[in-house]
């Protein structure tokens, strides 16, 4: 096993840049009896270009006549030999929420059945998503919606994809195999670089962090992208024998030894794809005689056959993750994409409340837990890869308008749920005569940190801890002309609430949260200490914990816009549970803030 994650990084200059935990290695060949006939499994597959070629309500109708089409076409050829009965792999899990959603349940079933006798294949991915621009929890919960089909009618999603873009993030191989994933595949576009910028290996197991695995097909793209190595592998291979006899040469060429050739997708960028060419281009191959097969695939299949013969035990093993610049991409609408990854953040808030309010109001979750996953595609179709900014596709004006109906839609969904369940919950801390705040901590570990609504009243308040008795730190600030009051909660349990009272009244006297001076633009407590630049860029970030102490913002500093020119220098919101250094700038006009708790 090579352990690519101890190589150098490498990467290559221009728009494009790859940065591959790994270098060049030797193509993989395997010993043992040449095989007696070589297998080729064409996988019929549409590429989703999400609200690219064509509108989302365009492909979303394209999508389920085309799940109509192939579900007739099974049943049409379900006498043929099996392997040229027919078989269709969507590239993503939307295709089965739509069915559902869309079509009846007698429908709905026979896709199912479809699914558990292996001639639908659906795929746990849930579009064609940027991986690398998700936060790690957001890539877990794309599994959600299949996972919860597969318990409820008792099916695999075993294959996931990742294709078009060249990014594999390395920790996708650990999520995915933590997802009951064993297979994956790869083919990329080539659309901004000139070369392929990858390793030798097209056939491997990859490694992730925690050593999990997955069996890999990447072929390099050596050609179009409708050929080996891209992601419509099968779509020029279609029309002759002759092809499919020229790609077994290239398998047995490149590797020696494997009997098995896997070209995955046929549809292409069609918006729609309802064929037969991949059951005509099998049963010509299959008639004309060459001793090897030609197998109508549904993805798995091809890696079984790997398995089967052995081959897995004799790949190389690669630690490491592929990135390109796609995932960049939602950067170009920082504020949206802040607000989507916020909201996703939330998730943890309301599914913790709604479970509490289940508790108490038995099928309060069901209603909640639809919002939440309507919420959640919305999600994925921000993350999706079709953005304007690589040229073509829709313009950015449509872009930017989709991208915050989406972003609406998750923000919505998860602050509807949680506002659901506070209603819900919130009788439970009635109390006749004084004011109450119950503060919940959503996460696996006790916390200490500040709570904060809005001021009942004019103040001041004096805030106390129910159980213990003690007052705790409190201060009033203004924000966008409401008065807010926060204050001080410590240990609250996992999962858990603390309650504290809110009385009209002077609060004790506790010291600052830390020290504001204006003139050397220094905030300091007895963590940390932070300077700001003349640019109102962060100059100094130091870590006093530590012994010695830690500089964190390195000598470039950090948050630099590279220009302008400070008109003001304030302390603001300075009290015992925070305190804000307030920089405002000109060229361009901003406001910079440092807050120490």
């Amino acid at each position: 096993m090579r352990n690519l994650a101890q190589q150098p990084l490498s990467g290559r200059a221009g728009r494009h840049l790859a940065v591959t935990l790994c270098c060049a290695a030797a193509m993989t060949v395997l010993s043992g009896p040449p095989a007696a006939g070589h297998e080729v499994y064409l996988m019929n597959s549409n590429h989703t270009d999400y609200n690219w070629n064509a509108t989302a309500a365009a492909y979303d109708v394209a999508m389920l006549a085309e799940l109509d089409y192939y579900l007739q076409q099974i049943a049409d050829t379900a006498a043929a030999p099996p392997e040229e009965q027919a078989r269709y792999t969507p590239d993503n899990w939307w295709w089965m929420w739509l069915y559902e959603h869309n079509r009846t349940p007698e429908q709905f079933a026979e896709l199912l059945d479809a699914i558990r006798s292996g001639h639908i294949t659906v795929p746990l991915n849930p579009f064609v998503t940027l991986y690398g621009a998700l936060p790690t929890e957001a890539v877990i919960r794309a599994g959600y919606y299949p996972g919860r089909i597969g318990r409820k009618h008792g099916i695999d999603f075993p294959l996931a994809e990742a294709i078009e873009n060249a990014t594999s993030p390395w920790g996708l191989a650990s999520i995915w195999a933590g997802s009951a994933v064993e297979y994956t595949w790869k083919g990329v576009c080539r659309c901004v670089q000139s070369a392929p910028d990858r390793i030798d290996e097209e056939l491997f197991i990859w490694q992730g962090p925690d050593n999990k695995t997955l069996l890999f097909k990447w072929y390099n793209l050596l050609g179009s992208n409708r050929d080996w190595g891209g992601y419509s592998e099968a779509r020029d291979n279609l029309s002759s024998p002759g092809l499919i006899d020229a790609e077994i040469t290239r398998t047995e060429t490149r590797m020696p030894g494997i009997p098995f050739t896997g070209l995955f997708g046929a549809g292409w960028d069609n918006v729609s794809w309802q064929s037969d060419a991949v059951i005509n281009a099998v049963t010509a191959y299959n008639a004309s005689g060459t001793g090897d097969t030609a197998i109508i695939s549904n993805g798995i299949d091809f890696f079984q056959a790997l398995e089967a013969a052995g081959v897995p035990s004799q790949l190389s093993t690669l630690r490491g993750g592929w990135g390109n610049d796609w995932d960049m991409w939602p950067a170009s609408l920082a504020e949206r994409t802040s607000r989507t990854r916020r909201a996703l953040e939330r998730l943890r808030t309301a599914e913790a409340l709604a479970a509490w309010a289940e508790l108490h109001q038995p099928g309060f979750w069901a209603p909640v837990r639809d919002t939440l996953e309507s919420g959640l595609i919305s999600a994925w179709k921000y993350f999706e890869h079709g953005w304007a900014v690589a040229g073509g596709g829709p313009t950015l004006a449509q872009m930017q308008a989709d991208k915050e109906a989406w972003a609406q839609d998750v923000e919505s969904a998860v602050d509807n749920a949680i506002v659901t369940a506070d209603s819900t919950l919130s009788g439970l801390f009635t109390t006749p005569d004084e004011d109450r705040v119950a503060v919940f901590n959503p996460l696996a570990f006790t916390r200490t940190g500040f709570a904060e609504i809005e001021a009942p009243g004019a103040g001041p308040f004096v805030v106390t801890d129910v159980v213990s008795g003690l007052e705790v730190p409190n201060q009033l600030y203004l924000r966008g002309g409401t008065t807010y009051l926060r204050f001080l909660a410590s240990s609250v349990p996992s999962l858990g609430y603390r309650v504290y009272r809110l009385e009209t009244g002077t609060p004790a006297a506790w010291p600052n949260a830390a020290t504001v001076s204006p003139a050397t633009r220094t905030i300091e407590n007895s963590a940390y200490r932070v300077v700001l630049g003349s640019r109102g860029q962060i100059v100094e970030a130091t870590d006093k914990s530590s012994t010695p102490d830690v500089q964190m913002a390195g000598g470039n500093g950090m948050n630099d816009y590279g220009t302008g020119t400070i008109l003001s220098v304030t302390a603001e919101n300075v009290g015992p549970v925070s305190a804000t250094l307030r920089v405002d700038l000109t060229g361009p006009a901003r406001t910079a803030r440092v807050t120490l708790y």
